[in-house]
């Protein structure tokens, strides 16, 4: 396996490990890997994401032309409707929790 491929595998399993129930020690056990290998990865991942200053969220812009005052989506199949100002607030206010 290639450089490459090593960190691919490793940034699968420690998502895999995120996203599961389960303890790094645990998690470890159970699929037979050395549990300070799982954390030099973890670290050497996060520090590489620190330093490139990485940010999940995305920037939202205002629409200059408003066609409709409402906008509708449905989250987790419920459905959500507000209006122009509401969701303006809205998208302020998550923005300032960043």
């Amino acid at each position: 396996m290639n450089l490459k491929e090593n960190r691919k595998r490793w940034r699968k399993i420690i998502t895999d490990q995120s996203t599961s129930d389960k303890t790094i020690v645990q998690y470890c056990k159970d699929n037979e890997l050395a549990v300070h290998q799982f954390h030099y990865y973890k670290k050497k991942f996060k520090e590489e994401h620190d330093g490139k200053n990485i940010s999940n969220f995305v920037e939202v812009i205002q629409p200059e032309v408003i066609v409709d005052d409402q906008i509708s989506m449905t989250l987790n199949e419920i459905d959500v409707t507000m209006n122009h100002s509401n969701l303006i607030k809205l998208l302020q206010t998550v923005k300032s929790l960043d």
